[in-house]
């Protein structure tokens, strides 16, 4: 297809490179969000202790996991992957278990459903460095089309996920005290 036909769409050059970049950026943040959820979200225990011999900087990644493994996928959704809480004796028992200083991190992020203040741009941050990247590789129109999508890694993080909370069915010891 040449330009004229594009244009003839009403499509400029510079149109399908915000789409492409828009697509990219999506592509990004996708990639980032699966990466945070595998290995944040669900660390293994060798990664677990290392962030505990180092919690000065790693405080974060505990308290990120512990909300999402250890309350989300263990201690919530016990009776479907839509119900949170059976009743509010349930709701208890998990505040009741929840580690005090953990407490108020929890209720902030919906016991581990969300992600919200400072932590989202904590789960952004690390996508910053797509943006100069595709920039130098693609240009300035694809760039800030894949701004958008980009961004919103943590926003995506952010979102309630109360129509489909998948469960995870693992087996052996938990990583938490």
């Amino acid at each position: 297809m040449t330009r004229e036909a594009f244009r003839e769409f009403g499509y400029t050059p510079a149109t399908l490179q915000l789409v492409l970049g828009f697509g990219l950026g999506y592509l990004i943040a996708t990639v980032a969000e699966s990466f945070f959820h595998r290995h944040i979200g669900h660390a293994s225990p060798r990664t677990i202790r290392f962030w505990r011999r180092h919690r000065w900087f790693f405080a974060p990644f505990l308290r990120a996991y512990f909300s999402h493994r250890m309350v989300h996928h263990t201690w919530t959704y016990q009776t479907d992957f839509v119900t949170q809480f059976r009743d509010e004796a349930e709701k208890r028992e998990v505040d009741q278990r929840t580690p005090a200083d953990y407490r108020a991190y929890i209720h902030k992020h919906d016991y581990g459903n969300t992600l919200r203040g400072f932590s989202v741009v904590r789960f952004v941050l690390p996508t910053a460095p797509a943006i100069p990247a595709v920039w130098l590789l693609f240009g300035p129109w694809v760039a800030l089309g894949s701004m958008a999508p980009a961004g919103t890694v943590g926003y995506r993080l952010a979102l309630p996920k109360s129509v489909l909370h998948p469960r995870t069915a693992w087996s052996g010891e938990l990583h938490w005290p």
